[in-house]
This record gives C-alpha cells, structure tokens and sequence, in this order.
C-alpha cells in the first residue's frame, strides 16, 4: 500500500528514497562515454575507412611502382579484416598491429605514393581516442570512487534510520499494523 501508516515514516521514506536514486545515479556514471573519446573513437574509423579505399585505389596505379608499393600496404590491410566494425578494444589492437606492419615498409615507398599523411592521421586519431579514453578512466575513477562511498553511506544511513523508526512505531503501536510495510 503506498498509504503510510503513520505520518512519521513519510520524511524517513523521502530521505531512503533520495538516498537510494542518488546512489543509484552514481553507479550508472562509469557507463557513459565521453564526447571526446566518442569523437575520435568515430574519427580513427572514418580514417581507416578512407586510407583503406585510397591504398586500394592506388593498386590501380599506372606507374607499376607506385602500384606494387600500395599492393603491399593493401595487403597489410587485409590482415586485419574490417577493423572500422570491430569492438573498441579489438579495434585497438589490430590498429596497433597494422601500425607496425606499415612500419616495416620503407618511408620513402609511403611517400611515393602519399600514403604517409594517411598513416599520420589514422595514428594520430587512434592516439588521441587512447589518450582520451586513459584520462576518461582517471577523471571517472577519482570522480566515482568518492561519489558511490559518499552516496552508499548515505542510503545506508537512510535506511537505518528509516529501520529504527519502523521499529519504534511497531514498539509502542504494536507491530500488526506495521507488518505488511516490514515485509515488503
């Protein structure tokens, strides 16, 4: 019944609630992504992607050269798979990966064929998503750690106190009444 038995317990029900909801929001924190994090996360994909059909479209290169140089880059892609639709984590590493595969062909063959500022930017996105991802962690952790103690300790005291006044009502009212709201 949402009647209370007795007008006493309605500040005591109010303050457990607030409590409860407050505590409750500060455990839904660490789920949500950071609009930097998110930005770049959206913007390595988009580079790969780019790179990706620009290194394939340069295996159609007249000059036979430049073509066989980004057959090889091609190759290196095709490793991986699609990494753009990976999970954020995996992604990481396969672009991590990929990285030291393009490493080991030549600079001088990257810049024949202008793949260098591709490669630049894709490794600068994925380091600023991993840069923007550690300080989301830290930002959260330092944040989170005091907010869910704080706000725990609070609907545990809240609660207590709504426990010992139930059960001094119950004491000197007799419990009958106060039963169906213990229970539940």
């Amino acid at each position: 019944s949402t009647e209370l038995i007795n007008p006493m317990l309605e500040a005591p029900i109010n303050k457990f609630e607030e409590a409860f909801w407050a505590f409750d929001e500060t455990l839904e924190v660490s789920a949500k992504d950071s609009t930097e994090a998110t930005a770049y996360e959206k913007l390595r994909d988009t580079l790969w992607k780019s790179s990706n059909n620009y290194v394939k479209a340069m295996t159609e290169h007249p000059d036979s050269e430049l073509a066989a140089i980004a057959e090889r880059l091609k190759a290196e892609y095709d490793k991986y798979g699609d990494i753009a639709n990976m999970p954020i984590v995996q992604e990481s590493g396969a672009l991590h990966n990929l990285f030291q595969d393009i490493r080991a062909i030549p600079a001088q063959d990257r810049i024949k064929i202008h793949f260098e500022e591709w490669f630049n930017a894709l490794e600068t996105a994925e380091n600023n998503y991993l840069a923007a991802i550690a300080a989301r962690t830290d930002v959260r952790a330092e944040k989170e750690i005091g907010a869910v103690k704080r706000t725990r300790s609070e609907a545990e005291a809240a609660y207590a106190h709504l426990v010992e006044v139930v059960n001094l009502l119950a004491k000197v009212e007799g419990d009958t009444a106060y039963l169906p709201f213990i229970n539940r």
